[in-house]
């Protein structure tokens, strides 16, 4: 063994001495006390390894454990002088932990620790400064962890970078949020970002406010052309200049839409329900079922039959529009209804009419009866 290894030997020595009783740290070799061998042991008289360390058990030193090894090194150009230490040290659970401290915080904090069939990652653990796993400020403003892929955080829950990051949040809920832009986003701040939040209330998509929309696409890899989106769910902002408010369903290929209004409700199994295309909001084909129908309010309902000024048809006049028309006068033709089709609140008050003007001409027959008995 050559002196100068011996002397870089006893610095290792001498170092130990500062941290426990120097005459109980001792350097060994492998079968003897001397230099020689091919194993150096440090606290153990055999080394079993080119390089063994003994660590001292329930040894202390200004209130941590005697650090099995130590990394230390000084900052001259700091004012006061700065100390910082990485020490190694193997506690009474038999784990390896590396933590570290300085002159100018006094209190270690642990960084990593190796156990019996687990590595723990006391802050976070980075892959280049875009990509890391870890603690970290969530986007609802608590404390939780993140999967980050292409973005860093800095401070107050801030991030930089462009991509996405995946969070788990103290409140037990998931998030992923996106960010294409490459600026500082806060908690709050939502520009260029997409958010998916899932609990046990369900599932939120929150958009950046600027954008208009946010579209759930279904791609079908065999549409022909760049577009392969096969179905798209729509939700349209409150910001939109013509349809806010909206959720959509269509086929961006063959121009098949769905416009809806919140709130809405279509039960029933999907036999039950046909919808197409028309020149109406919804049109269903093969028939609407339901327990109550409910028509907003009508104008012109025909109360007017009643008032004095109204120009009842006499019954002799009704004979010979019939005698023409084969209908009764204002009540839509055969041909018409085969054509057009009919409107059920008008057609509700067109027969509401006939039935309040038959009843004026009853009215009036009963007068005429009447007065034909008191005649007798």
């Amino acid at each position: 063994m050559k002196l100068s290894f011996l002397l870089k030997s006893s610095s290792i020595l001498l170092a130990l001495g500062t941290f426990t009783n120097a005459t109980n740290a001792q350097l060994y070799s492998s079968g003897n006390n001397t230099i020689a061998g091919n194993a150096v042991g440090i606290g153990v008289s055999n080394p079993q390894g080119t390089l063994h360390l003994n660590d001292f058990t329930g040894g202390f030193l200004g209130g941590g454990e005697v650090p099995l090894m130590r990394f230390e090194s000084t900052d001259l150009g700091q004012s006061p002088t700065t100390t910082n230490y990485w020490d190694f040290t193997m506690g009474l659970s038999s784990s390896l932990v590396m933590s570290r401290f300085s002159t100018q915080n006094s209190n270690p904090v642990d960084a990593l620790q190796l156990g019996a069939g687990y590595v723990k990652v006391f802050e976070r653990f980075k892959v280049t400064d875009y990509a890391q796993m870890g603690s970290a400020i969530t986007p609802n403003n608590t404390q939780g962890y993140v999967l980050s892929l292409g973005m860093l955080e800095g401070n107050s829950g801030s991030w930089n970078g462009s991509g996405t990051a995946l969070f788990g949040t103290n409140t037990g809920e998931f998030q992923v949020m996106t960010n294409p832009t490459g600026s500082v986003i806060g908690t709050t701040n939502m520009a260029n970002q997409v958010r998916f939040t899932a609990n046990e209330s369900g599932i939120t998509v929150r958009k950046d406010p600027s954008k208009t929309f946010v579209d759930l696409s279904f791609i079908d890899p065999a549409q022909t052309g760049t577009d392969k989106r096969a179905f798209t769910i729509r939700t349209v902002g409150a910001n939109h200049a013509t349809s806010p408010n909206i959720l959509e369903f269509w086929d961006p290929h063959n121009n098949g839409q769905a416009f809806f209004t919140m709130p809405i409700r279509i039960g029933g199994p999907a036999s039950d329900i046909s919808v197409t295309a028309s020149g109406y909001d919804l049109y269903v084909k093969g028939g609407v079922r339901a327990t109550t129908v409910k028509v907003d309010a009508y104008v012109n309902w025909p109360d007017y039959v009643f008032a004095p000024s109204y120009d009842l048809m006499s019954l002799k006049e009704t004979e010979q529009f019939i005698d023409q028309n084969s209908h009764l006068p204002g009540v839509p033709s055969e041909a018409e209804v085969q054509k057009e089709g009919i409107e059920l609140a008008e057609m509700n008050a067109i027969l509401l009419k006939k039935v309040e003007e038959l009843t004026l001409h009853l009215i009036e027959l009963q007068k005429q009866v009447n007065q034909l008995q008191n005649d007798q």
